[in-house]
């Protein structure tokens, strides 16, 4: 009886470790499985254990996240890759995958932190700005088109020289 007591009093005395001193001691480190963590929760008072069915658990499935805490909801803890999340029934749960990220001292801080962290960038759209043409003047007669033309055809065909060619161009276009 004696042996029974002093096991009862050694299995309280070391089951009394909660969130904050399992962080505080570095036992939880980004990376770790769920079932990993669940290994570090074993020791833990069942209030602090976020793998018992009386705690909580939130899927994200657009950011493959999971929010689980424990029924005291002192810390929610943030896992990632989580493809199948956590199942609870009446006596056990089901912890899926996923690795932890991150622990908070609120939901609404652990969603946040999913949300700027694996949540869909938002693009800013800038406006493009139009390319502005420059405007062509178009010619109120086709005038100077047929004198420049004639022009052309007068150099081509040697009748004029190039100076005398460069010489009436300038002349007609500056009209």
């Amino acid at each position: 009886m004696r042996n029974i007591l002093l096991i009862i009093s050694l299995l309280f005395l070391f089951s009394c470790t909660t969130g904050e001193k399992l962080i505080s001691s570095g036992k939880i480190q980004k990376g770790l499985s769920k079932q990993d963590m669940r290994g570090k929760f074993m020791s833990s008072t069942l209030s602090e254990d976020p793998f018992l069915p009386e705690g909580g658990r939130l899927y994200f499935s657009n950011t493959k996240t999971e929010i689980v805490y424990p029924s005291s909801k002192s810390y929610f803890y943030v896992f990632t890759n989580v493809f199948k999340p956590m199942k609870c029934g009446n006596w056990a749960c089901d912890l899926g995958n996923g690795y932890y990220d991150s622990w908070h001292v609120s939901i609404a801080a652990a969603r946040k932190y999913i949300d700027e962290t694996y949540g869909k960038k938002k693009k800013v759209v800038q406006k493009k700005k139009k390319k502005v043409l420059p405007k062509i003047m178009q010619p109120k007669t086709t005038e100077k088109i047929d004198k420049l033309q004639v022009l052309i055809k007068n150099f081509e065909s040697g009748t004029i020289s190039r100076e005398e060619f460069n010489k009436k161009k300038k002349e007609l276009l500056n009209n």
